[in-house]
């Protein structure tokens, strides 16, 4: 097969790949434990210039939370920023994050809305709605109001962590201009555009949350590498294992082993049989390691 998936026209979708996939921990434990699987590619488009492996797109807003980026960088570093500073002195819960990162991305828009509709009327947008219709001919307040709707962060976040509960849970969600998405259920998200190719191969291959770190680390990554098929998506992979109150990397060649497979035996459905699994992930069952790891092939 040699077609591409492409974006949605010259406006669509960002261009870039991030997935995040709920995987299950061997535990002795009566409750369930699990990891949280992702990967991205590292690419960087602007205009018709690109350039693959310059740019690692997670980072945290929190100790327990990262989110992937697809879109605008210069949006999405101001707005973690902001979701930080939402996020600081609250309860670590779903709903705060969801709401740390929601309205980081809200007071994102805001801005962008005033710079570049308001600010030539020194006008907040506040004021421009209580006061707009007063000081505006009706035409010129709903143009105005028109090119304020049009204004958009053009960037897609998707965050994933674990909540303080006493077996901490892992949870997924999305934040974009269209509003927010949690993806517990069924386990796994995609953004950009190489996101529609992923989220295919990841049913296709039948992840779930009961799958296993190896399946869904093996899983993640034959999605990562289907989606290299749509337009923008660089080859470059960055692989991020974390578990509850840490973050663990695998050997840096457990990538091109599995790319490796997944070219020359005709893209499996099954995890290959690869020595290197048990002695790269082993640390993960373990639940050590205490910094973000980051595999680049």
């Amino acid at each position: 097969m040699t077609e591409k998936f492409t974006r949605e026209g010259l406006g669509g979708r960002p261009v870039t790949v991030c997935i995040a996939a709920i995987g299950s921990l061997e535990s002795q434990s009566v409750f369930r434990e699990h990891c949280i699987v992702a990967a991205s590619d590292a690419k960087l488009t602007i205009g018709d210039a690109s350039t693959d492996n310059s740019v690692v797109k997670l980072e945290a807003f929190h100790q327990n939370w990262t989110a992937m980026q697809a879109g605008l960088i210069g949006n999405t570093i101001q707005i973690l920023g902001l979701a930080r500073r939402n996020f600081e002195g609250k309860e670590n819960t779903l709903s705060n994050a969801i709401s740390a990162l929601k309205s980081a991305q809200q007071e994102r828009l805001v801005e962008l809305q005033e710079d570049q509709v308001l600010r030539r009327y020194s006008l907040d947008l506040g004021t421009f709605l209580r006061k707009g219709k007063g000081q505006f001919t009706e035409t010129v307040f709903g143009r105005l109001c028109d090119r304020i709707e049009k204004v958009k962060t053009k960037c897609d976040l998707l965050a994933y962590g674990f909540d303080a509960d006493v077996v901490p849970q892992p949870h997924i969600f999305t934040v974009s201009d269209d509003g927010d998405m949690v993806h517990d259920k069924p386990g796994f998200a995609c953004i950009g555009a190489g996101g529609g190719a992923a989220n295919v191969m990841l049913y296709h291959l039948d992840q779930t949350t009961n799958c296993s770190l190896e399946r869904t680390t093996y899983n993640v990554l034959a999605a990562k590498f289907f989606a290299e098929r749509a337009t923008d998506v660089g080859q470059k992979t960055f692989l991020v294992v974390a578990v509850p109150n840490s973050w663990s990397r695998p050997d840096e060649g457990l990538i091109k082993k599995v790319r490796q497979v997944w070219d020359v035996e005709g893209r499996p459905k099954c995890p290959p049989d690869i020595e290197v699994w048990q002695e790269t992930l082993a640390i993960l069952h373990a639940k050590t390691g205490s910094t973000i790891g980051i595999l680049r092939d």
